[in-house]
């Protein structure tokens, strides 16, 4: 549903392709911000994501933030993996 709706929408500038280094910084963002108006920060920095993912993008990006990527591997060795 998200996808035949977001194939719809109009932009007034096409966005940055995502690339893995930007969306883990932003994840990297989203899990340290903390305090009064972290919601606001992290709902931002998903939603800036959300509108530069194209074709299956989005799908991933919301299971990464809901950790359910049904993978087979567990959550630390693919942390580790993208650390190095």
């Amino acid at each position: 549903v998200a996808q035949k709706a977001r194939a719809s929408q109009n932009t007034l500038f096409k966005p940055k392709r995502l690339t893995l280094e930007k969306v883990y910084r932003q994840f990297i963002k989203i899990a340290k911000s903390t305090g009064t108006g972290s919601q606001r920060i992290k709902n931002g920095l998903i939603q800036n994501l959300l509108v530069s993912a194209v074709d299956c993008e989005p799908q991933f990006l919301v299971r990464s933030l809901q950790g359910k990527m049904r993978i087979g591997l567990g959550e630390e060795t693919v942390m580790a993996s993208l650390a190095h």
